[in-house]
C-alpha cells in the first residue's frame, strides 16, 4: 500500500514540475538554513563541553562595588589557587592559567610574534581535556622551562623535524623545551592557545616574585570540585580565601563560574577574549525554525492550489470507498516525498555552503553523513517538515465531499479559509519581526562604528612593542619615526584604547578613613598621548616632563566628589604619589558594551607595550615602508608589526557584525520564501474566484475594483499580523541590546516602516495575480465551473 501511495505521489509530482520544483526549491532552501544555522548554534553551545569533568569545572572571579555598581573581574592573584587547593576538601584540583601578551618567539632563523602562549600548572591536563599527540601527561609540564606546542605550532617552526627536545626562546631571554605535542585545540574552547608552558617559567618570562604577589590579579584560576559535591557550598568555603586576599585591598567576594558557562553567559572584565551572547543564540534558534517554519507555510498554500487541479481525482477515490483516513495518509506520503527530495536538496546545498558559511560566521563547523546525531537529527527534520508542511492540505482534502467535488461545488470558505489566512497571518508576522530585528541589529552595529569615540582613531597607526628589547629603545624608535615629515605625532601606552584591562587600587586627597579601598582604570602614557589620541583637555594642562603627575577623566571627577581636582593629591598601586594637573572629556577606553568608567593617565617613563603614531592620509604605503626600514634597521632579527586602529576598533565588535550579517542573509531567505507562498496563495485565491470576478465584470466592476476586492483581505491580515509582531519584535529586540551601555532607541518609526514595507509586498505579490484575473476575458470567467 505505502508502494503505491509513493508512486501516485511522484507521478503528481512530475505531472506539475512547476508547482513541485517551486516546492521542493522552497522547502530545500528552508531546511538548508535550517541546518546552518542549528550547527552554528550548536557549535555555541558546546563550549567547552569537550572535557570529561566539564560538569565540575569552575572558574572562580572577584565580584566588587564600584561606584556603587555591582563589577565582576575574571582573573584573579597568583597565590589564591594554592590555598584553595591546600584549604578546601571539596576541591580535588586547582590549576591556573596566565595567557601571555603578544611576545617575540623565536627558534634559530625563525621569529614569530606569539598571541597563544599560556602558562599553566601540570594540573592542567588533569582537569582539562587536552589529550598528547606526543609526550608523557604526567611529567610534560612538572619541569621549569617545559613546553607543550600543537602539531600547527611544530609545523610552523620545526616543519617535517621531530620537535621533541628542542627549544624556543621566549622574548630574546628564557629558553623553553618541547616536551609534548598537543592535538589541536578545538575552536570551541574559550582559552585557544598553541604554546602551553609550565607554570614553573612564569617568573623567567615576567621577573621575580611576579606569581607570588597577591595584590597583582593575572592568572585565570579553575577548580574542580569532588563528585556529588554541591558548588552551592563554595562561597561559604571561599570567606577565609576573601578576607586573605581581598580584605582592605580590593574588597568584594569570589564566586564560581560554570566553564560551560562562560562563552555565552559571561561578560567579566578581563576576559580572555569576547565571547557570545545567548540572547544572540536565542534569536539565531528562532531565525532558524521561523525559516523552516515559512517554507512550511508556503508548501502548504502550493500544495493546497495544486490540489485545486486534482478535485475529480479526489472525488473518484472517495466515491471507490477511500476515507478521511486513507486520504489525508496520501497525500501526507506526498508531503514526506517532497520533504524527502528537499533534504537531498538541501544536504547538496549546506555541503557546498559550508566551507564559505564557516568562514562567514568565523568557526569550524563539522558537517558529516558519517555522525550519527546528524543523522537522526536530518530523520526529526524530514518528518517533521513532511508533518508540518503536509497536515493542512491532507485536512483540507480529506473533508471535501464527493458529490460536491465531482460537480464543481467545492468551496474552500469557512474554517479552512480561516486556517488558511490564518497561515498568511503567521507568515507576515514572522516577516515583520525579522524585518524589524534586522533593521535594529544593523542600525546599532553601525552606530557602534560611526560613534564618537571622544579621540580621533583615524589615521592612527599602532606598532605593538612585543620584542622587549625594543621597549628599550621606545624613545629612539619614536624620534626615528617623526623624522618622517608624513608622521605627526606619536605617543606610548601600556595598552590600548579600546580593550583596556587594568585596574588599580587607589588613595586620593579628602579619601574617607576605614573606607574600602577604591579602584580605576589606568593607561600609563608618555608625554605626547594626549596630542596623538586627540582627547579633550577640559580643565587644567597637559603633561609636562618632569615629576609624578596624574590626569584623570570626567568620570573620575564624579566618582571623587571633587568641585575643583587640580592639583589635588593622588596616589595609586602602580604609579606612585603624585597631583592633579588636568582633566580630560570622557572618552570611550573600553568597548561599548561598558560605560565609561573613572580613568586615571599616569605620567610613565616606560617600558610601554604599544606605540601609536598619527599619520597623514598622503602616502600612506610610503610611510609604512619607512616605518619598517626603520625598525628592522633597530631591531634587525624581530619581525615589524602593526595594525591601523580603525581596522582593531572593528575587531572588537566582530561578533555583534556576524551576528548582523547572519541575521540579514537568513532574514532575507525566510522573506524570499514567505513571499514565494504568498504568491501561491494568491494565485490560488484568485483561480477559486474565477466566476465571481467575470460576473462583476460583467456588471461593470472596474479593474481597480477587482484588484481591491482581491487585496483587502490580505491587507487586513497584514494588519493584523504588524499588531502580533510589533510586542514580540519590541521584547526581543530589547532583551538583544541591553548588553550595550551605548545603544540606538527603538522608535517607533521602524516598526511603521516595517509594517509598511509587509504591506506593500502583500500588495506588490496578490495586485500580479489579482491584475491577471481583473484582466480576464469575462466569458472564459463564466465558463469556468
Amino acid at each position: 500500500m505505502l508502494a503505491n501511495y509513493l508512486k501516485v505521489a511522484f507521478r503528481n509530482l512530475l505531472k506539475s514540475k512547476t508547482y513541485a520544483l517551486i516546492n521542493i526549491l522552497g522547502l530545500a532552501i528552508g531546511m538548508a538554513s535550517c541546518v546552518l544555522i542549528l550547527l552554528y548554534v550548536q557549535h555555541e553551545l558546546s563550549y567547552d563541553r569537550q572535557h570529561e569533568r566539564a560538569d565540575r569545572i569552575y572558574r572562580v572571579y572577584h565580584e566588587y562595588l564600584r561606584d556603587g555598581q555591582v563589577e565582576s573581574y575574571a582573573k584573579t592573584p597568583g597565590p589564591l589557587a594554592e590555598f584553595l587547593g591546600n584549604a578546601y576538601a571539596p576541591i580535588e584540583e586547582t590549576v591556573r592559567m596566565v595567557p601571555v601578551d603578544k611576545i617575540l618567539m623565536s627558534c634559530g632563523d625563525k621569529h614569530f610574534y606569539e598571541e597563544s602562549l599560556v602558562l599553566a600548572d601540570p594540573s592542567i591536563l588533569d582537569v582539562f581535556s587536552f589529550p598528547l599527540i606526543r609526550g608523557n601527561p604526567g611529567t610534560a609540564l612538572k619541569d621549569p622551562g617545559s613546553l607543550l606546542i600543537t602539531q600547527t605550532a611544530a609545523d610552523k617552526y620545526f616543519g617535517d623535524q621531530n620537535p621533541i627536545g628542542k627549544t624556543i626562546r621566549v622574548d630574546r631571554k628564557t629558553d623553553l623545551t618541547v616536551t609534548g605535542i598537543l592535538k589541536e585545540i578545538p575552536s570551541n574552547s574559550h582559552i585557544p592557545f598553541d604554546f602551553l608552558a609550565s607554570m614553573a617559567s612564569v617568573e623567567a618570562i615576567f621577573h621575580d616574585g611576579y606569581l607570588d604577589d597577591k595584590n597583582n590579579t593575572f592568572a585565570y584560576t579553575y577548580v574542580q570540585l569532588g563528585r556529588d559535591i554541591d558548588s552551592g557550598v563554595i562561597p561559604d568555603l571561599l570567606a577565609e580565601a576573601e578576607e586573605k586576599y581581598l580584605g582592605g585591598t580590593w574588597g568584594g567576594t569570589y564566586k564560581l563560574q560554570p566553564i560551560t558557562r562562560i562563552h555565552l553567559h559571561s561578560d567579566l572584565g578581563g576576559e580572555y577574549e569576547p565571547n557570545g551572547n545567548i540572547r544572540s543564540i536565542y534569536i539565531m534558534a528562532a531565525i532558524a525554525l521561523s525559516v523552516l517554519f515559512v517554507a512550511c507555510i508556503n508548501y502548504a498554500n502550493l500544495a493546497v492550489a495544486l490540489y485545486s487541479k486534482r478535485m475529480r481525482e479526489i472525488g473518484l477515490r472517495k466515491v471507490m470507498g477511500s476515507n478521511r483516513i486513507q486520504l489525508g495518509v496520501i497525500f501526507l506520503t506526498e508531503s514526506f516525498a517532497v520533504a524527502f527530495v528537499a533534504l537531498l536538496f538541501a544536504i547538496t546545498l549546506v555541503e557546498m555552503a559550508m566551507p564559505w558559511f564557516a568562514q562567514f560566521v568565523g568557526r569550524s563547523l563539522d558537517f558529516s553523513l558519517t555522525n550519527g546525531p546528524l543523522i537522526c537529527g536530518l530523520a526529526i527534520l524530514v518528518v517533521a517538515v513532511g508533518f508540518l508542511s503536509g497536515t493542512y492540505p491532507a485536512l483540507f482534502v480529506s473533508r471535501l465531499q464527493p458529490v460536491d467535488v465531482l460537480k464543481n461545488r467545492w468551496t474552500c470558505g469557512g474554517g479552512k479559509a480561516g486556517l488558511r489566512y490564518g497561515l498568511v497571518l503567521v507568515q507576515f508576522a514572522v516577516f515583520i519581526i525579522l524585518m524589524i530585528g534586522t533593521v535594529t541589529i544593523g542600525r546599532q552595529v553601525r552606530y557602534i562604528q560611526n560613534k564618537n569615540l571622544g579621540f580621533i582613531k583615524d589615521g592612527l597607526v599602532v606598532v605593538p612593542l612585543a620584542d622587549k628589547s625594543m621597549r628599550q629603545k621606545t624613545d629612539l624608535l619614536k624620534r626615528e619615526f617623526l623624522s618622517n615629515p608624513n608622521i605627526r605625532s606619536a605617543a606610548a601606552t601600556s595598552d590600548m584604547p579600546g580593550v583596556m584591562r587594568w585596574v588599580t587600587s587607589v588613595s586620593y586627597e579628602g579619601f574617607p578613613p576605614d573606607t574600602q579601598t577604591p579602584t580605576m582604570s589606568f593607561l600609563k602614557v608618555d608625554g605626547d598621548f594626549i596630542e596623538t589620541f586627540s582627547v579633550d583637555v577640559v580643565q587644567g594642562r597637559d603633561f609636562s616632563q618632569a615629576g609624578h603627575q596624574y590626569i584623570i577623566n570626567e568620570a573620575a571627577v564624579r566618582s571623587l566628589g571633587w568641585e575643583e581636582p587640580l592639583g589635588k593629591w593622588f596616589r595609586s598601586y602602580h604609579g606612585g604619589e603624585g597631583n592633579i594637573v588636568g582633566v580630560i572629556g570622557d572618552f570611550h577606553f573600553k568597548p561599548l558594551h561598558n560605560s565609561i568608567e573613572p580613568l586615571f593617565l599616569s605620567l610613565s617613563a616606560g617600558p610601554f607595550d604599544y606605540l601609536s603614531v598619527r599619520v597623514n592620509a598622503e602616502n600612506v604605503q610610503e610611510t609604512l615602508s619607512f616605518m619598517e626600514d626603520t625598525w628592522k634597521r633597530l631591531s634587525p632579527d624581530s619581525p615589524f608589526d602593526f595594525f591601523f586602529y580603525d581596522s582593531f576598533f572593528d575587531k572588537l565588535y566582530k561578533n555583534e557584525t556576524q551576528f548582523g550579517r547572519m541575521t540579514l542573509l537568513f532574514s532575507a531567505l525566510t522573506i524570499l520564501i514567505a513571499c514565494n507562498g504568498l504568491l501561491g496563495l494568491a494565485s490560488f485565491t484568485a483561480e477559486q474566484r474565477t466566476k465571481e470576478i467575470g460576473i462583476r465584470k460583467v456588471l461593470g466592476a472596474s479593474v481597480a475594483e477587482i484588484v481591491s476586492l482581491l487585496s483587502k483581505d490580505f491587507s487586513r491580515w497584514v494588519v493584523l499580523a504588524n499588531v502580533i509582531a510589533w510586542p514580540i519584535a519590541y521584547w526581543a529586540m530589547s532583551q538583544w541590546l541591553e548588553r550595550f551601555a551605548y545603544r540606538v532607541d527603538l522608535g517607533w518609526t521602524v516598526f511603521l516602516a516595517s509594517g509598511g514595507v509587509a504591506l506593500l509586498v502583500a500588495w506588490l505579490a496578490v495586485g500580479g495575480q489579482a491584475m491577471r484575473a481583473a484582466l480576464s476575458d469575462p466569458v472564459e470567467a463564466l465558463r469556468y465551473e
